[in-house]
């Protein structure tokens, strides 16, 4: 049988692939699809930032094409100050609006778990678990069919295949994954997309660092 959605249910699959405007749009998907509510308050008088201007900003400057001459930006924060959840969330959201591979290079093996682990629980939830693909230790990957006239909504594998033949041919594949990976020379060599370093102060061998500078590219993949 075709699938069918409740009003309820075609509104939350739409604004689940909707671009986010502004920083409210941002925190409200957050807190719908991720089940997280990021703070946006400033808790020390020398910070210039917080966990939701983070997510917003990195995520407004590839999406949206942010401020202009911005290619890259670093953020210094506390141990514990969110950087590894707040970066996580904004690849998932990357899979989803950007459409472009993400690399995120973890300075140690604890680091790069902690990242899968939030990888992996954001596409546990129900709203977006149907656009996870296999279960590889080291990547996330998505799969979703999208309409190509762009009317309508984007489908799952297994939505999609309830569809006549006829009518599953309106709509293309897109894939696209997070990587998470270790900062070796072994691992950094070929990856290409969307690149997050994480823990950059303790990466200790300056021929890795060079090497991740070849790994970023505006390229989206669909």
């Amino acid at each position: 049988m075709p699938y069918s959605f409740t009003p309820e249910e075609e509104n939350l699959r739409r604004l689940l692939f909707k671009p986010c405007e502004n920083i409210q749009e941002v925190h409200d998907w957050v807190y719908v699809y991720c089940d997280v509510d990021l703070p946006g308050c400033h808790v020390d008088p020398d910070s210039t930032g917080s966990p939701l201007e983070m997510c917003y900003e990195t995520y407004d400057l590839l999406v949206n094409g942010g401020p202009e001459n911005v290619s890259r930006v670093l953020y210094y924060a506390s141990r514990g100050g969110f950087k590894t959840l707040v970066e996580s969330i904004v690849e998932v959201m990357l899979l989803l609006h950007f459409r472009s591979n993400v690399i995120h290079l973890s300075a140690i093996e604890e680091q790069s778990k902690n990242c899968q682990e939030y990888l992996k629980n954001f596409f546990a939830f129900p709203a977006l678990r149907g656009f996870v693909e296999g279960d590889n230790k080291r990547a996330t990957s998505t799969v979703f069919y999208e309409p190509i006239d762009k009317i309508g909504l984007n489908l799952t594998k297994a939505e999609w295949k309830t569809l006549p033949w006829e009518e599953q041919q309106q709509y293309k594949i897109v894939t696209n994954k997070v990587e998470v990976i270790v900062a070796t020379m072994k691992s950094t060599n070929g990856k290409h997309g969307v690149m997050f370093l994480d823990e950059l102060d303790i990466i200790d061998s300056p021929r890795v660092l060079k090497q991740t500078v070849n790994i970023p590219t505006p390229c989206r993949s669909a």
